[in-house]
């Protein structure tokens, strides 16, 4: 079995708060979560990028926890290059 990164005990008004701060006030936390023992598990990831690719930089200033795209087009727009 594989050890979670950390434990932590829910309190259910301190996420709200949280939730309300990043505005995701629509996000419920139930009444029976609060006081409950959760365990994180964070995975173990790589992510290489080299070269100067607008494409790229501008993916991940809009969307850094989504998956990055493995090329870019080139400067005409109808080629892809790595």
């Amino acid at each position: 079995m594989v050890k979670p990164a950390f434990q932590m005990t829910i309190n259910r008004d301190r996420v709200a708060t949280l939730l309300d701060e990043i505005g995701r006030s629509d996000i419920n936390i139930p009444e029976s979560a609060n006081g409950a023992l959760i365990a994180v598990h964070i995975p173990k990831i790589v992510i290489s990028m080299y070269g100067d690719c607008p494409v790229r930089n501008r993916y991940v200033s809009s969307n850094p926890h989504s998956p990055r795209p493995r090329r870019c087009p080139s400067e005409d727009g109808n080629t892809w290059r790595r």
